[in-house]
């Protein structure tokens, strides 16, 4: 206790750290945490439509692992992986200058019915729960039946920042769901591009970070490797960040429709996914297990690129929680009780014994503190 009162400070501010410091060390009595797998992919399509399967997107589906050429590999950790959460991030799905003007949703209608084909061709039945689309960003969110019952609410934001600061062919898509008690956003955005508008790239960052809606991040930015290094190492953006290890080629630039590099433009990382956690949510509750690029699909002059996730959700019981604050809440009175202040004197009388007309005496008095303050 006397570490308490040593530590604690009445005023009201001080209070309630006080409190939420306590209950939150003590949230084994009212948190229980289970396993989520999450699939993330993103893919620049330079507004091409979908190819006739995107399954090779998707190496986990059981198609892929009982396929003639894979017959005989060894199966890897990827291979057994099995989501329960899909995000797909797509940029430049709409090149055509009518998108700027009025919306529609054609091309997202034949990027969902591709990976409909693609995911439920093992009779799994994953599901559309939400979308959001701002001319050529888009995002989807899928997920098994099992999940939704788990899920509390969602929500979705735009923000352009393309031409005048404005227009969407620059600029994110995000959709916020909760699953149990664990918030979770997912931001697909799309930067300027080239090597002299670096500034201007943390700039947007930035102006994402502050003028969306959603106070969670978990992003999927777009941006290349050594820009992003220096970014992340300077302070200048994406500060807090998370990546892997990138052990796949660059994703930038191809000639359409085969393996092969550009000689027109640098070959670079662009295509790129992170995650941040707030201080709040335990960073080991978030795991990466691998970090992917899939070459077999050359209709754009990107690749593809994925990352699987083994994540902890978090599931607040209500009632022990209560019992919980109630239980920190007498810790608390317990504490302020030993701050209340006890004077008290060294005598309660003063005797002069016989005292002389126009004579000093003197008698010396002590207020004591009895108490701990």
């Amino acid at each position: 206790m006397d570490e308490d009162i040593s530590e604690f400070d009445l005023n009201p501010f001080s209070r309630e750290k006080w409190i939420d410091e306590r209950v939150l060390m003590r949230d084994h009595e009212y948190i229980s945490c289970s396993d989520l797998n999450l699939f993330i992919g993103t893919w620049n399509v330079n507004g091409k439509p979908p190819p006739e399967s995107v399954s090779d997107w998707f190496p986990f589906r059981k198609t892929n692992l009982n396929s003639t050429e894979n017959q005989d590999k060894t199966p890897t950790e990827n291979d057994e992986f099995d989501p329960d959460v899909i995000v797909i991030g797509f940029q430049e799905l709409d090149d055509n200058p009518s998108s700027y003007i009025y919306a529609t949703d054609l091309k997202e209608k034949e990027w969902e019915d591709a990976i409909y084909k693609s995911l439920n061709a093992d009779q799994i039945n994953y599901y559309k729960v939400a979308s959001k689309q701002l001319v050529g960003m888009l995002i989807f969110i899928f997920i098994k039946p099992i999940v939704a019952e788990r899920i509390k609410s969602i929500s979705s934001c735009s923000l352009g920042l393309g031409a005048l600061g404005i227009l969407g062919n620059k600029g994110a898509v995000g959709i916020r769901i909760q699953i149990d008690d664990t918030p979770i956003v997912f931001i697909n955005s799309h930067l300027i591009h080239d090597e002299i508008n670096f500034s201007r790239r943390n700039e947007q960052f930035h102006e994402i970070s502050e003028r969306f809606e959603f106070n969670d991040f978990d992003p999927n930015f777009s941006k290349d490797e050594n820009e992003l290094y220096i970014s992340k190492r300077r302070g200048l953006a994406f500060n807090g960040f998370k990546e892997s290890e990138i052990n796949f080629n660059p994703t930038y630039k191809f000639v359409i429709g085969t393996n092969e590099y550009s000689e027109k433009r640098t070959q670079s990382w662009t295509d790129r996914i992170l995650w941040w956690t707030n201080k709040k949510y335990p960073s080991e509750y978030v795991s990466n297990i691998n970090y992917l690029s899939q070459q077999n699909l050359a209709i754009s002059d990107h690749k593809p690129v994925s990352a699987t996730f083994k994540i902890k959700l978090i599931k607040i019981d209500k009632e022990s929680q209560k019992k919980t604050v109630i239980s920190v809440l007498k810790e608390l009175d317990a504490v302020e009780n030993e701050l209340i202040p006890i004077a008290g004197i060294s005598n309660h009388s003063l005797d002069f014994g016989m005292v002389e007309y126009q004579t000093g005496y003197n008698k010396t008095i002590s207020i004591l503190n009895n108490g701990n303050v």
